[in-house]
């Protein structure tokens, strides 16, 4: 991604890699890309001033894409900021969430029906998400409901699908996080943080302490 999106089909290709422009430039740059894992006709774009689209043939020669926010001129569900992330539940394809930057109290928004309706699942008061750019998302491979997003100010996990959120003093206490993913195959969470280096994390429980790396 970059003013356009771009794919390549041949990129363990030794030589002759190519690629092909699947989505002209839009109104701004793209800051996140979403694919469906298992089907990669599932894709979701989204630019640096809030605007998602979505395709649902993403494999096609040239593929359709469908408007979920435009920031206003036919639909605004979601903020107009920089959104950050972009997460297809891997079992619910119709299921996305959607990170964004920013000191603000909305920073996280679920869908479960493809991006017709969205809902803020950042919380309230103690249990809420801090006022703070969200930069990633993970979903706990095996724990339907867990939700892990690294923050501005350190990772916080939540038990009941966004309902209430929770961190810990361990680890990378407070420090800002650049990304958040499962490691490949596992279950052990991996946090890459803003010049505090990476750790490592067993999700057994929800929030478990975390191990420099």
């Amino acid at each position: 991604g970059g003013a356009s999106l771009w794919r390549c089909t041949n990129v363990r290709a030794s030589f002759n890699i190519s690629w092909s422009r699947v989505r002209n430039a839009g109104t701004d740059y793209i800051s996140a890309i979403g694919v469906a894992p298992g089907n990669s006709d599932i894709v979701w774009v989204a630019q640096n001033d809030g605007r998602i689209d979505k395709s649902t043939n993403g494999t096609a020669a040239a593929p359709t894409w469908s408007v979920i926010d435009d920031n206003g001129v036919t639909r605004n569900p979601l903020p107009d900021r920089y959104c950050t992330r972009l997460v297809v539940d891997p079992i619910d394809h119709d299921t996305v969430y959607a990170a964004f930057g920013g000191f603000s109290t909305d920073n996280l928004w679920r869908t479960t029906d493809g991006g017709v309706t969205w809902h803020d699942i950042t919380g309230v008061g103690a249990t809420g998400l801090p006022d703070a750019p969200i930069r990633g998302v993970a979903l706990h491979p095996s724990r339907r409901g867990w939700i892990y997003v690294g923050t501005e100010v350190g990772v916080f996990a939540s038990a009941d699908g966004g309902n209430t959120w929770a961190t810990n003093n361990e680890g990378p206490n407070a420090a800002s996080v650049d990304e958040l993913n499962f490691m490949h195959g596992s279950t052990v969470l991996l946090s890459a943080t803003h010049g505090r280096g990476l750790w490592t994390s067993p999700t057994d429980a929800c929030l478990s302490d975390f191990n420099g790396d």
